[in-house]
């Protein structure tokens, strides 16, 4: 139901203010249907259910948006999570451009990245390897000078390096994960989801009809290092 900012006013005391989405053509709040919070080099960015993306500069006080209108490889305007990354830890004096924001959606994972000249979108899906275009969660972890990002999707949690996807699915006893986070000692923990299959009762009263399933939470896991695989906690 829209946002709610803690802010300072003018009289010095600090107070909640509310920000709901203005009519149509009104610049503000794309959607109150808002799903995910994240501040990119120095705005605040707000995913919608079905309005994309809004992002709130706090200098100006101004609203822009981000959508499958004005952003062709926006494959959706429904956005699951937004995942800012910082620079990598071995460049020396990292910049603005150094900074990356992965959007989670249903449809696929979005990269804005900066290229040789400017911001670009680049979107993943199923055409670049992934299991599933519906993507839970991203996350990226900096490790021996390499960089890794992890897609959770709906099936299966797989790690990217830049070049090979691999699968982590069945690992920890989990298939994906809600979500994935990288803490600041460069360990990665998932919100762990494994799939139980469902039986189908057929006419003949024979269970082993099968087919689909559904995600139970099992907990939290971290990606240990000291050992193969990755460990419960």
């Amino acid at each position: 139901d829209g946002l709610r900012f803690y802010e300072r006013g003018a009289n010095g005391g600090y107070g909640w203010r509310t920000v709901k989405a203005p009519p149509r053509g009104v610049n503000g709040l794309g959607s109150n249907k808002t799903t995910a919070l994240a501040l990119f080099l120095g705005e605040l960015w707000v995913g919608t259910q079905d309005s994309g993306i809004s992002i709130y500069n706090f200098d100006t006080r101004d609203w822009r948006e981000v959508n499958t209108t004005n952003t062709s490889q926006l494959p959706t305007n429904s956005i699951t999570r937004l995942s800012p990354i910082g620079p990598d830890p071995t460049i020396a004096n990292p910049g603005p451009t150094h900074h990356v924001m992965w959007v989670s959606t249903p449809s696929g994972g979005l990269r804005y990245a900066y290229g040789r000249i400017n911001w670009i979108w680049t979107l993943f899906n199923t055409q670049d390897g992934l299991p599933s275009n519906l993507i839970r969660d991203i996350a990226v972890q900096f490790r021996n000078g390499e960089r890794y990002t992890w897609f959770a999707t709906d099936q299966f949690l797989v790690r990217w390096d830049g070049t090979t996807i691999v699968d982590y699915a069945g690992t920890c006893d989990m298939h994906t994960a809600e979500r994935v986070f990288v803490d600041n000692r460069n360990h990665v923990w998932f919100a762990g989801l494994k799939i139980i299959p469902a039986l189908v009762i057929g006419d003949d009263g024979d269970d082993t009809d099968g087919g689909g399933g559904a995600l139970s939470p099992i907990g939290l896991c971290r990606l240990s290092y000291k050992g193969l695989g990755l460990t419960t906690w």
